[in-house]
């Protein structure tokens, strides 16, 4: 990963105690509001929740350990993310470390220089009379408009068409 870039990667491990009682967290919880056939409401085992719902239970523990480990670790180097982390190289196996990688944006880093004292040249801007008025007869035809009358002569019975452009 280059210095200069934006893009960071956080290499990231959960302890296996802290996964193994969320997952007893986790497995309590849905112990207590499933409806397992044969057993009442919250009576069904840990052990047959736990085998029942592995993959849901696995998502839940996921979805809280994860993000809130990322946010601590951000937090501890003291970085600002731009981007959502996007987390991948999941490792999750019961009974050992969650390691996993998150990758996002952050705010570049850099230096302001001396700004302040900056002289600026300006060209010297010579306008001709020339200038002047070509830009008036430019103004004049765009900003014309032309309308068409027609009428009958008193005297005979032509009639006249007459295009009047008011510049």
């Amino acid at each position: 990963m280059a210095e200069g870039s934006c893009r960071r990667e956080l290499e990231l491990e959960i302890p296996a105690e802290e996964v193994t009682k969320k997952i007893e967290t986790v497995a309590k919880e849905f112990a207590r509001l499933a409806n397992v056939p044969g057993f009442r409401r919250g009576k069904a085992p840990v052990s047959l929740i736990r085998r029942k719902f592995a993959e849901d239970i696995k998502g839940e523990v996921l979805q809280s350990l994860v993000p809130e480990r990322v946010e601590k670790a951000v937090a501890e180097q003291k970085l600002t993310p731009v981007s959502q982390p996007q987390v991948d190289k999941l490792d999750f196996n019961e009974g050992q470390p969650l390691k996993f990688r998150a990758v996002f944006e952050v705010l570049p880093e850099f230096e302001l220089g001396d700004y302040k004292n900056l002289q600026l040249e300006m060209p010297a801007l010579e306008i001709t009379e020339e200038d002047v008025t070509k830009t008036l007869e430019d103004m004049r035809v765009t900003e014309s408009s032309s309308t068409t009358t027609s009428r009958l002569c008193s005297t005979s019975r032509l009639a006249f068409s007459k295009t009047i452009s008011a510049t």
